[in-house]
């Protein structure tokens, strides 16, 4: 059940009678359910959004709520839209019905409008001749909820039509239809939005998510706290719509002492001075943990990405300098969204605004990745976790069975918490042949460098391209493993989970890896993570990197350059092989101490993938090169 569709029905569920509720559509089984859909504009989609072939089309968006109504406006050529959405016959018997539902505009540049209709006799388009509703312009990155008042259709028997007008626009969403009787002052306690886990010395000002599941607008509401026998009663100034959602800050500063668990319960009364007409959902509670120290942390950033994104690319090569730049604090995943690489259930649950984009412990979300950098690196590592992971694993070749042991141990003393653990399996070094591996490229002969990408076509061909970090199995589930826990964590106490894979015959062990992750499974954000390499026997060319190396532009054309921090000074020998280990070229340097580069020309080699040995007085570097033609 989606999240707003659940706060209808909080609401409606009191009244005990079906007969409160004439229609209720969510969409989640990917149909328009009792809707009917008119094309009235009979319009081409513009390409861009050539997806888009049905009036008000149900799609998973990007927002985690499962499936929505779409209509699209943006047309080739560009014109008006004319998309009707149409509900059964409603009879409305008696005063109080209301027709609710949500809405949103998807870009901010283009937002969509639409009107609302009613028609008294039949579901015609042209039937509907009274409007009830006209918003020129919705709201962009969040929902809209709009309650309308049925009183004037007492005794009659109506339909109800929502028409997307927009022209030259973008994409116009709805969801969580409603028509029902509603409650006037319902308000309901949710969730705490701070973090449960604090520095010993900090002071924690709770905030609580209000849900409004009346028809009119909260603009006050008292809360009531115990914490530690102590109960107090704080006034609070609030503005949330019928039916949506709010927060507040309650005016209480609780210090954080020591290595403490603190239990906040709160209850809610008196919206707008009224009595809540229903007081069973009013009550909630929420916990802080203070600790001494942090525990040592990774940041695991997941990429979205697909092969038909113009703009991913860039993701490309952001994550790469991340992943040479900060190996030991970085673990990059690319998660592919509709193309072969696509894993459905990671990418089902980013929840992203756009692509390329990158959630970072699925705490801080939505960000470029042309943004990432060390300041997120500090900034995780600030964030105060309890669980120190590691991770262990054995591995079969012949039989390719993977065994991974995930091991945390906790700084502190915790209960009430759903903790849990999850191993994400990701593998390196992909290729395709079909052109579903062509990576559309917006960068193609442009003046913006982007690491080689400004060099390549449009798209770059599969025989060109090579996908780094690809997510492609997640032990346990995307929200970790129930019960891989126990409800009771010590200090210093050793968690342990094992997690088995059978790695397919298709993808490369020799290129994979397992990050093990911890989860706070009630605010969904990565505690803490770690990452192991599956080892298993390499060719000699291609050995386990030893030495941090960079190498720039791949894919490259003409020429590549190989990047090293060298601690001894001595022979560098820099080796070019293709895949099937013959010896393309070799030249040895005798070099300095300190950060050094070498050239390679590729210009005289076909396109495809070579491998780029490194030896060097300190060990052995080997990356895989993509040379373009």
């Amino acid at each position: 059940m989606k999240k707003e569709l659940l706060l209808f029905v909080l609401c409606l569920a009191f009244y005990g009678l079906n007969a409160q509720i004439l229609l209720e559509e969510n969409f989640d089984d990917g149909t328009r359910g009792s809707l009917i859909a008119v094309d009235v504009d009979g319009a081409t989609p513009n390409p861009n959004v050539g997806v888009f072939t049905e009036a008000w089309q149900p799609r998973e968006m990007v927002d985690g709520f499962g499936f929505s109504l779409v209509s699209n406006s943006w047309y080739t050529p560009a014109g008006q839209a004319n998309d009707w959405l149409i509900t059964p016959a409603l009879e409305i018997d008696s005063e109080g019905y209301s027709f609710a539902f949500r809405a949103r505009a998807i870009d901010a540049s283009f937002p969509d409008g639409y009107n609302v209709w009613v028609s008294t006799t039949d579901g015609e388009v042209a039937s509907f001749t009274e409007q009830i509703l006209s918003v020129p312009n919705e709201i962009t990155g969040s929902w809209n909820t709009q309650v309308l008042n049925l009183d004037a259709y007492v005794g009659q028997t109506i339909h109800l039509a929502i028409q997307n007008n927009s022209n030259d626009q973008f994409l116009l969403v709805v969801d969580d239809l409603l028509v029902g009787k509603l409650k006037e002052f319902d308000v309901a306690a949710a969730e705490l939005t701070n973090r449960r886990w604090n520095s010993n010395g900090s002071s924690v000002s709770p905030i609580i998510v209000i849900e409004n599941n009346g028809t009119e607008i909260i603009t006050s509401v008292d809360v009531t706290t115990e914490l530690d026998g102590v109960e107090q009663t704080f006034p609070l100034s609030v503005n949330i719509p019928a039916l949506s959602t709010g927060t507040a800050t309650i005016p209480q500063a609780i210090a954080m002492v020591g290595t403490n668990q603190y239990e906040l319960s709160y209850t809610l009364s008196n919206p707008n001075g009224n009595e809540d007409e229903n007081m069973e959902d009013n009550n909630n509670s929420g916990f802080f943990n203070s600790q001494l120290g942090n525990a040592s942390k990774k940041m695991v950033v997941e990429e979205g990405t697909g092969t038909w994104c113009t703009f991913c690319p860039r993701g490309h090569v952001f994550m790469e300098i991340m992943a040479e730049e900060y190996p030991d604090d970085f673990i990059g995943i690319a998660v592919h969204n509709r193309d072969p690489m696509a894993f459905d259930e990671h990418d089902g649950n980013m929840n992203l605004s756009g692509y390329p984009g990158t959630n970072i412990n699925r705490f801080t979300r939505n960000i470029d990745p042309s943004d990432l950098s060390i300041s997120y690196i500090n900034s995780e590592a600030a964030r105060v976790s309890p669980i120190e992971v590691s991770a262990a694993m054995e591995y079969n070749s012949t039989s390719r069975e993977l065994t991974v042991t995930a091991t945390a141990t906790s700084l502190i003393d915790i209960t009430n918490a759903d903790i849990r653990f999850s191993v994400i399996i990701t593998e390196d070094g992909v290729t395709g042949t079909t052109s579903g591996y062509d990576q559309v490229n917006f960068y193609s002969g442009g003046s913006t460098v982007m690491g080689g990408y400004e060099n390549l076509p449009n798209p770059v061909p599969a025989s060109q391209m090579v996908y780094e970090d690809v997510s492609r199995a997640i032990l346990g589930g995307f929200d970790g493993l129930e019960g891989s826990f126990p409800e009771t964590i010590v200090t210093g106490e050793p968690v342990n989970g094992t997690f088995t894979y059978t790695i397919p015959a298709d993808y490369d062990d020799t290129q994979m890896q397992a990050v093990v992750v911890v989860l706070d499974a009630t605010s969904g954000e990565i505690l803490n993570a770690n990452e192991v390499q599956i080892q298993t026997t390499v060719n000699i060319f291609e050995t386990p990197e030893l030495v941090e190396a960079k190498l720039s532009p791949n894919p490259a054309i003409d020429l590549a350059t190989i990047y090293l921090p060298l601690e001894t000074a001595g022979d560098v020998t820099v080796s070019v092989f293709d895949l099937s280990g013959k010896l393309m070229k070799n030249s040895v340097y005798n070099s300095n101490a300190g950060n050094v580069s070498y050239n390679i020309i590729v210009s005289d080699l076909n396109a495809g993938m070579y491998i780029v040995r490194v030896d060097t007085p300190d060990g052995v570097a080997t990356k895989r090169l993509a040379v373009a033609k």
